[in-house]
């Protein structure tokens, strides 16, 4: 590139500061430089393709605009001329010939426009240099400007003041790519000084009751809040809400404000308590669950004023009792998983149980015709694998799956159960499994794997398609890398499918929701996708189980460091994109709950708790605060004796409860110590 630098004085030959200067460039290209070094043209190679005067004349005869830079345009020539290559325009100004309430980052070229200005666009500001560079393609008038406010935007956009009192409102200017302008200048006004007056900055002043509109205008851009003055609250009455809630379930209680002419307020200072606390749970909003069954009082507090209803917290009323109908024995190995299916139940097997040599490497089948006495009719081994951890049926009985850790390779085994009690394998898989696999949902044609490596080749949630079961293969996976809470990498603990969305319980990092088929987020069982999460303080999220009737989400926490230990959590899913923690059911602080079933038709939940045995439940209605304070537990079983704070998962001898499964009116269990109980609830 040849440069020819021309510098002309702002004047021209007869002294006129308006006239035209002007030199000539060709295909050469060149740097061209006018009015005293504040506009630079360059001119690549080939711009043009034959030798061009061009002219710049410097005039303040163009559309008037506010955001004009130091009041100078700069008027190119030849007019019409095309360009085979853009050329670079930059144009300097003098700081303080920037208009007040403009950035010099705000700064762009602009172009005459028939009776306006428009954009040079990629256009960009050099604050530091006090200039402003941008590519044309042909010749007009040109200048640097503020870019205009495109927005305005008050808020709060409504508001309810009580009369006397002030109230802030803010103005927020934005460009056309939703910059803010900060420095703009804003004006404001009321509609009703008799009702608020506001300043220059954006305070209101309530002087009376009614209604009044606040407009801030910058730079014929607009935009205005609501004020709504109101008599200040002198009093308040619960109007509505019941006076013998029954324990665990929830109620709304009311309050009405009201000013010194009798009108309703909507006073934002409006609290509720309880006396005694411990009565129970009263949100912000009114919403109250009762705790204990006893005399309480509720109350309203609004601006130095107060109402308090007396209320009387019926007992729930809820007895019952588990009596054991059976007994499936089976000491040789440690117990983990089951699932029932017709006539048969199938036992997992965990760990290294010392007194007998045995690693878990073997399920069990179970005849449960007669519940009073279940038969073992025959086993499965997997040689090799020391733990059998989770056992799964697909929906129509034909096939199981079980999981494998402490193995090389692990992965899962496909068993064919068209003879029920003799299951059969049909294929060993471990693509991507090797690390392991804790726990397996089935739903379809697809196995759910929650895979125990912590990278992407090995770990995650792998989706297997098995509709072909002695042909599987890996149809999708989901994983997060290096997801850490709590210090540790968290990991895939187990996963719960149910109506297109899995449920993936990613210890400390939480509860996470997948799309796999809802159609809620274009998701399938080979596309996964996020919808939502929720994670918990204290992590270790083991288990889930979905409730779709309700949206609710039952989480159990494996937490096994006192004070205090685990607990199952209640989540509200039914904006699946923010899942809401709303209550909690805590045991007696021995241990953590481990998995549990949801009765939906009776609404109870059978939790096993390792030492602490199995719980039933009540979580009819709508749940919030803690239900272990409700009076929601139906019943507690010891079903193999010892206290509670004595410690035997595993102990050879006492209650350690895995799982439970209600089945044909039973609640089939697992036991770690001692392999299969069949019980029933009385409630």
């Amino acid at each position: 590139m040849i440069a020819l630098p021309i510098t002309l004085t702002a004047c021209g030959s007869d002294g006129d500061p308006t006239g035209p200067s002007s030199t000539t460039v060709d295909a050469e290209g060149g740097t061209l430089t006018f009015a005293e070094g504040k506009v630079t043209l360059v001119f690549p190679a080939g711009a043009v393709s034959e030798a061009v005067t061009i002219t710049v004349k410097s005039s303040t005869a163009f559309p008037s605009n506010e955001r004009l830079v130091s009041g100078t345009v700069y008027d190119f020539g030849p007019a019409n001329i095309a360009f085979d290559e853009p050329l670079q325009l930059t144009i300097s100004y003098e700081q303080a010939g920037v208009p007040g309430g403009i950035q010099e980052n705000e700064l762009r070229l602009y172009r005459v426009a028939g009776a306006g200005w428009q954009t040079v666009p990629g256009s960009t500001p050099s604050p530091g240099q006090h200039r402003v560079s941008g590519p044309i393609d042909g010749f007009s008038a040109f200048a640097v400007l503020g870019v205009p406010i495109a927005s305005l935007t008050v808020e709060p956009d409504s508001e309810e003041v009580v009369v006397g009192s002030t109230l802030q409102l803010t103005a927020t200017a934005k460009d056309a790519d939703d910059n803010i302008l900060s420095s703009r200048v804003v004006t404001w006004s009321s509609s009703s000084d008799q009702v608020a007056s506001v300043d220059a900055n954006g305070l209101v002043t309530v002087a009376g009751k009614g209604s009044a509109m606040i407009t801030a205008e910058a730079e014929g851009v607009s935009d205005a809040a609501r004020v709504i003055a109101v008599g200040a609250t002198v009093s308040i009455q619960i109007t509505s809400g019941p006076t013998d809630p029954r324990q665990g379930d929830v109620v709304v209680y009311v309050a009405e404000t009201r000013d010194s002419d009798g009108e309703p307020t909507e006073d934002h200072s409006l609290t509720w308590s309880l006396a005694p606390g411990e009565a129970g749970l009263i949100t912000a909003e009114g919403r109250f669950v009762g705790y204990l069954p006893l005399a309480a009082k509720v109350v309203a507090t609004a601006s130095d004023v107060s109402d308090t209803l007396d209320i009387v917290i019926g007992d729930r009323g809820l007895s019952g009792s588990f009596s054991v109908v059976g007994r499936g024995i089976q000491t040789s190995r440690w117990t983990s998983d089951l699932w029932l299916y017709g006539d048969y139940a199938y036992t997992g097997t965990w760990a290294y149980r010392e007194a007998t040599g045995n690693y878990g490497d073997v399920m069990y089948a179970w005849n449960v015709n007669n519940p009073v006495s279940p038969v073992l009719t025959d086993s499965v081994t997997v040689v090799g694998t020391r733990w059998l951890n989770d056992v799964k049926i697909s929906a129509d009985g034909s096939m199981a799956v079980i999981t494998r850790e402490q193995c090389s390779p692990c992965g899962i085994i496909l068993l064919d159960l068209a003879d029920p009690a003799h299951p059969s394998v049909i294929t060993d898989y471990t693509d991507h499994l090797e690390a392991g696999v804790h726990n397996v949902w089935i739903d379809g044609s697809y196995v759910y794997a929650a895979a125990n490596g912590l990278t992407e080749d090995d770990g995650g949630l792998r989706i297997i398609d098995v509709s072909t079961p002695s042909t599987p293969f890996e149809a999708a996976y989901f994983f997060e890398e290096a997801v850490t809470a709590n210090d540790y990498q968290s990991f895939i603990h187990d996963v719960y499918v149910r109506n297109g969305l899995a449920f993936v319980s990613h210890w400390d990092a939480g509860l996470i929701i997948l799309d796999v088929g809802a159609g809620v987020a274009n998701g399938s069982p080979t596309n996964p996708v996020e919808v939502g999460r929720i994670a918990f303080d204290e992590g270790d999220t083991h288990n889930a189980w979905y409730w779709p009737e309700t949206g609710y989400v039952f989480v159990g926490e494996e937490d096994f460091f006192p004070s205090p230990y685990g607990k199952v959590y209640v989540v509200d899913a039914r904006d699946l994109a923010n899942p809401v923690q709303v209550a909690t059911f805590r045991g007696i602080d021995w241990n953590p709950p481990h998995n549990f079933w949801l009765d939906e038709d009776q609404g109870i939940l059978y939790a096993a708790w390792y030492s602490e045995g199995i719980r039933a439940i009540d979580v009819s209605g709508e749940l919030l605060g803690e239900l272990d304070q409700q009076g929601r537990q139906i019943a507690r079983l010891l079903y193999d004796g010892l206290e509670d704070n004595v410690y035997s998962c595993p102990g050879g001898s006492g209650t350690c409860t895995w799982a439970p499964q209600h089945h044909n009116g039973y609640v089939f269990v697992s036991d770690i110590n001692s392999a299969l109980w069949v019980l029933q609830l009385t409630n």
